[in-house]
């Protein structure tokens, strides 16, 4: 005899749809750096597509949510107050990137509280996924992507060796006889990178 599948209190609903217009409410002014950030910055530009993946990864994982046990946990207020503290401190030291930061922690923290542990396993991984919407600190970018523009630049220059071409790199900058070539920031491969990490 098949056990019937149990469901979700109407309460859970109405707390989750009351929880997301929070997290739009309360960010509000975050969410509008992030659609800024994706449409100006072309390292960016895969931001529209997080949140998207996130919810399928959840969608494939739907039967799995009839079978949880609902059990709230106090724990996720700790979440929440972390989240808290990091727009804080973003504020207080001029990081606007925290604010960003602070919301897949601040969902978290809400899905701890109010679903417990195993709703929090089962929609850990499309949550941590949100964190490759949000852009890097401009000092850990530049960190990130001038080594890969030098990369990029030795690489075209080995490249152009090949083809018999008298090409003369100098840090990102490529001199080919008349013509000066300069390996953008858009070139280093950071948006490449930031994908194989999301694929990964």
């Amino acid at each position: 005899m098949a056990t019937p599948k149990k469901t979700l209190p109407p309460s859970f609903h109405l707390i989750l749809t009351a929880s997301v217009g929070m997290l739009f409410w309360a960010y509000w002014s975050g969410w509008v750096s992030l659609v800024e950030t994706w449409e100006s910055d072309p390292d960016y530009n895969h931001g529209f597509l997080v949140i998207p993946i996130s919810l399928w990864l959840l969608w494939q994982r739907r039967d799995r949510l009839a079978t949880l046990e609902i059990s709230p946990s106090w724990w996720g207020l700790g979440l929440i107050v972390v989240a808290g503290l990091l727009r804080w401190f973003g504020a207080e030291f001029f990081i606007p990137q925290f604010e960003v930061w602070s919301i897949p922690l601040w969902i978290a923290g809400v899905v701890l509280l109010f679903g417990g542990w195993s709703l929090l396993k089962w929609s850990g991984g499309a949550i941590a996924f949100l964190w490759f919407m949000t852009p890097l600190p401009a000092s850990m970018t530049d960190s990130v992507s001038l080594p890969l523009q030098k990369l990029s630049a030795v690489i075209s220059t080995w490249t152009l060796h090949l083809f018999a071409q008298p090409a003369v790199r100098s840090g990102t900058t490529i001199s080919l006889g008349e013509q000066i070539l300069d390996v953008e920031r858009a070139c280093s491969g950071l948006r490449i990178t930031y994908g194989i990490m999301a694929l990964a």
